[in-house]
């Protein structure tokens, strides 16, 4: 017969976010999203990075557009 483990496994509590700063609105706030710049890390709120993502992608496509028109 196998031999059963003594398993008593112990509750690890979750660690809890700490309250970051954005840096785009000045909120505080426990769902963020870090992002690496040539000067250090930048803290974003989860509204606020979706938004600067929606603008980066807007300026690359008109730029892109603008790239087309000139070779053509």
């Amino acid at each position: 017969m196998a031999k059963k483990k003594n398993s008593t496994k112990r509750k690890t509590e979750k660690p809890t976010k700490k309250l970051q700063k954005c840096i785009d609105c000045n909120l505080k706030t426990d769902d963020y999203y870090v992002t690496s710049i040539n000067k250090g890390k930048i803290v974003r709120c989860c509204n606020c990075h979706e938004l600067n993502i929606l603008r980066s992608t807007k300026f690359d496509i008109k730029f892109q557009k603008t790239e087309e028109v000139n070779h053509e």
